[in-house]
């Protein structure tokens, strides 16, 4: 399950790594859009799923795949607006928050562990690849790391809770960022 866990956010860096994205400086009032919304502050700064060049919504990808007769859940969430407050990047920058969830089959408040981990990534335009540098923020791969999830809806298309943690740098271990009041409400992909 480790080896899947840790495909399945994998698989969602990459996917959030080369979305493209378009920011403003003043997003203005939120609305939830019919595939979702993931709101939190990181560091401080206001994050908010933003909705990518010709789309109306933002984009979340969130999946559910039962496994063994466990639910392994993926959701992850970008946004542009705030990457120079809350991860020092330049213009043309994304940053996302993603979790992963795997055995929760019922709403609850569950810490973060080996089986459910919570992380920030924010990425920069790679002018020698078509993919962008992405810097990872999780909980679970370096000590000090902690956060919760709160799930208050789960059902076979929809899940939505709160979440909180405190992530480090995914490669060395060394820096942190501090995620709070996460909010998030959406619809998995069929």
């Amino acid at each position: 399950m480790k080896t899947i866990k840790k495909l399945s956010l994998l698989g969602l860096i990459m996917v959030a790594s080369i979305l493209p994205s378009c920011s403003k400086k003043n997003p203005g009032p939120v609305v939830a859009a019919s595939n979702g919304l993931i709101t939190c502050k990181v560091n401080g700064a206001a994050f908010t799923t933003a909705p990518i060049a010709g789309q109306s919504a933002p984009i979340i990808i969130a999946t559910k795949i039962a496994i063994g007769g466990q639910n392994l859940i993926s959701i992850t969430g970008q946004s542009a607006a705030n990457i120079t407050a809350a991860g020092g990047s330049a213009a043309g920058s994304f940053d996302s928050i993603t979790i992963s969830l795997n055995g929760i089959s019922a709403p609850g408040t569950y810490p973060v562990n080996s089986d459910i981990t919570l992380g920030y990534i924010y990425s920069t335009p790679n002018p020698s690849s078509a993919i962008a540098k992405s810097t990872g923020y999780v909980t679970g791969n370096c000590s000090g790391t902690k956060g919760t999830i709160t799930v208050t809806s789960l059902t076979a298309t929809t899940i939505e809770g709160t979440f909180s943690f405190t992530a480090k740098k995914e490669s060395t271990c060394d820096d942190t960022k501090t995620i709070t009041d996460g909010a998030f409400k959406v619809t998995f992909m069929n």
